[in-house]
């Protein structure tokens, strides 16, 4: 699972270091809530996680930029 997960977020554009720490949150118990969002409204969504507990909250824009083609 360790490298599972790692692997899966650090190939998907997040850094390693955010990769492993998202991982020991997860191995803790706690969730890990993935969005797919465009440069236009990421700050909106992270609003609203953060309204719902959410924390520890980072955003990635080289795997945005490697989906740009996905957003219309």
């Amino acid at each position: 699972m360790i490298g599972g997960l790692i692997g899966a977020l650090t190939a998907g554009g997040i850094p390693e270091e955010a990769a492993k720490s998202y991982h020991e949150h997860v191995a803790a118990g706690d969730t890990l809530v993935t969005v797919l969002a465009g440069n236009h409204n990421h700050e909106e969504l992270e609003n609203i996680i953060r309204q719902h507990g959410g924390h520890e909250l980072g955003y990635f824009s080289r795997f945005i930029d490697s989906v740009q083609s996905l957003e219309s």
